[in-house]
């Protein structure tokens, strides 16, 4: 445990007593509402939601997990998905039209309870896999890690891969809209209209991929001028800025909301594990320009579906966030486990196994298959045209492995994730390797993992690693200036 506090001390331990207590508080009055949940039958949603909630806080309280850890990042998933959704459900907010179209779909309380607790025993095995594995193993010295970048190399590289970013959004725009005038005209939500693809149809990966350099560009700038020990001077944020426009260009196209506000999260996270000094303003104007921003992209979304999207349309920026089937989500995980066997035959590692062929195009591979799973529940579960709903964790376990293979799965994932991040350890020995290793490899996989599925997290993990060739190249024959004494 001495090691664990020490690492979190290195950021100047974040949750100290006194916050500690606070989250130890919250969590008694969650345990208050499981109970007023248990007396009042309408209010099961409540109850359930604020146990998961409550276990799921509890390692911010009793050991040194930070916020800005994975486990952050699945804490802000189970707070907007299970429990805020748990809330609008239990609650029947904004109608009871819009919950029971979205997430309830004429079923009763009893439809959702099993589900529930496959999820609230899927905290608990992963907060033990978490824990585990941050303990295991030491902590990587490596020159590549812990060099001095050089800032010539720099320029070249995330000007070559900003330049790059922009020839694949605009080869995406012409191929899927006819050229740049038809700019919010995206097809990405009404391309898929079946299961079965004959083989004119075409996802453009490679323009996409290419596309997602802007974003690698993004974060090798912002990690290198975030450690700086300077101010960050205003030519640098306004290079920020346009790396960020170049970033994000495809997503707010693509109408891919948190693709787009994740970057926003990514750079957060970065300005942290540099030790930069957090506000409280500077983090609510954030928050408010990400909702508006969220807002502002559903509004321009364009779909072959008319609930999800209409709900969204109407509610206000915050609710637009967990009035979504996206992230983990009781009410999509029941539904889904509810159909395997039924409207979903058994994957047996299938939608798990599928992302290998993620990276063959398909002028390549003309009859590949589709690659994610969401398509096929959006569908098969809850009876959409051309929007997908994706899985989640839980779900994408029990769907390919059953009951035993969530715990496993989930264990084992987490596991692997502790032990990742102990492994790099960017929070008690910062440097902008670490940090956007950090973010690419294992911040934003935990993410996808809890929302999509393991096989979507394993191969955003590997593409991560992209990174680490730009690194050497950065590195190559730089100075070592690692810490002495780091372990």
């Amino acid at each position: 445990m001495t090691s664990l506090r020490s690492e979190s001390q290195s950021l100047g331990n974040p949750l100290n007593s006194k916050w500690r207590g606070v989250i130890n508080m919250l969590i008694v009055a969650l345990g208050g509402l499981v109970l007023v949940g248990l007396g009042a039958g309408q209010l099961v949603f409540l109850s359930l939601a604020a146990a998961i909630m409550a276990v799921t806080l509890w390692p911010f309280a009793n050991t040194d997990v930070l916020v800005f850890s994975p486990w952050g990042v699945v804490t802000v998933n189970v707070a907007l998905a299970v429990f805020a959704r748990g809330v609008f459900i239990a609650t029947r907010y904004p109608s009871g039209e819009i919950v029971d179209e979205l997430f309830l779909r004429g079923k009763s309380d009893d439809f959702f309870l099993w589900p529930t607790f496959l999820i609230l025993g899927t905290i608990i095995i992963a907060i033990a896999g978490y824990l585990h594995g941050l303990r295991r193993g030491k902590r990587v010295r490596s020159w590549l890690l812990d060099a001095t970048w050089s800032s010539s190399r720099l320029i070249w590289i995330v000007t070559l891969l900003g330049l790059a970013a922009i020839a694949g959004v605009v080869l995406f725009i012409r191929a899927t809209s006819g050229g740049v005038s038809d700019l919010f005209t995206s097809t990405k939500r009404v391309r898929i209209s079946g299961l079965q693809l004959d083989e004119s149809y075409q996802s453009f990966g490679q323009f996409r991929y290419i596309a997602d350099f802007g974003r690698l560009a993004l974060l090798l700038f912002a990690a290198h001028i975030f450690h700086a020990r300077r101010a960050v001077s205003r030519r640098q944020w306004l290079a920020l800025a346009s790396l960020f426009v170049v970033s994000a260009a495809l997503p707010f196209y693509a109408s891919s909301r948190t693709g787009a506000l994740w970057i926003i999260v990514e750079l957060g996270t970065l300005w942290v594990l540099a030790g930069r000094t957090v506000k409280l303003r500077t983090i609510a104007i954030i928050g408010l320009a990400v909702l508006l921003g969220f807002q502002l992209m559903t509004s321009a979304r364009g779909s072959g579906e008319i609930t999800s999207l209409d709900i969204a349309l109407a509610s206000p920026p915050g609710e637009s966030a967990v009035l979504t089937r996206n992230m983990l989500g009781i009410a999509k995980t029941a539904h889904v486990i509810n159909a395997v066997g039924q409207e979903l035959e058994p994957a047996y590692g299938r939608t798990i196994v599928a992302w290998i062929a993620a990276p063959v195009p398909r002028q390549l591979w003309p009859g590949k298959p589709l690659i994610q799973a969401g398509p096929e529940v959006g569908i098969k579960v809850f009876g959409n045209r051309f929007a997908g709903v994706p899985p989640g964790l839980v779900a994408d376990l029990y769907w390919n492995l059953g009951a035993a293979g969530v715990f496993v799965g989930s264990y084992v994932a987490f596991l692997l994730v502790g032990w990742w991040q102990r492994r790099l350890s960017p929070f008690q020995n910062p440097s902008p390797a670490r940090s956007v290793l950090y973010i690419t490899t294992l911040f934003t996989p935990t993410w996808v993992l809890l929302g999509t599925g393991l096989g979507a997290a394993i191969f955003t993990a590997l593409d991560g690693l992209v990174a680490l060739l730009l690194i050497v190249a950065l590195t190559y024959g730089a100075r070592v200036r690692c810490k002495r004494g780091a372990a």
